[in-house]
């Protein structure tokens, strides 16, 4: 037998040896990350996620949005995603059939470094009413994971702007979203 199949004839023995003694024991899924490994700037958050939460409706049109209010944990009821006109529509336009979105309004009065989380994955984008620009997130942050909060996308806020949040491509008709202030 040559050494490249005797290399394999042992390998696959030891798999299959591997897969004998594993079948007897339960399967063992990697532990989420630990929260109270959070800095101190989250913990403001984790509460949120955590306390009560207010029921709003999103709109579909930039006309309706209604206010989201920051460091409030949003229960947001949503449309089907053909309901919807999209402010921004690059990402709009690629959704898929059968998700759901809406917008909402965003006033913060002051500016700095936000981070707009939500309890399940989605489209997020930030466009700034004034200029009807939409505003690159600056960074992803998968730290708040540990409490189950799959989305967090950190935006640079201008003071004095107001904004439309639009959320597309999400897979139910409701989800949780919350806006906080961050440390940059």
């Amino acid at each position: 037998m040559p050494v490249r199949h005797r290399s394999a004839a042992v390998l696959l023995s030891l798999l299959v040896a591997a897969c004998a003694t594993a079948h007897d024991k339960p399967f063992v899924t990697p532990a989420a990350p630990r929260c109270e490994s959070l800095p101190a700037e989250l913990e403001a958050e984790r509460s949120a996620w955590q306390g009560p939460s207010a029921n709003l409706g999103a709109a579909a049109d930039a006309s309706s949005a209604r206010p989201v209010v920051t460091l409030v944990r949003t229960r947001l009821k949503l449309l089907p995603q053909a309901k919807l006109k999209p402010v921004a529509l690059a990402k709009a336009e690629a959704n898929p059939p059968n998700t759901f979105g809406g917008l909402m309004a965003f006033a913060p009065g002051r500016g700095g470094v936000f981070r707009v989380s939500t309890s399940e994955r989605a489209w997020i984008e930030l466009i700034d009413r004034s200029t009807g620009a939409t505003l690159a997130p600056i960074s992803s942050d998968k730290r708040l994971r540990c409490f189950g909060v799959p989305k967090s996308l950190l935006f640079e806020i201008r003071p004095g702007h107001d904004y439309l949040l639009q959320i597309t491509a999400a897979a139910s008709p409701e989800l949780d979203l919350l806006i906080a202030q961050a440390a940059k």
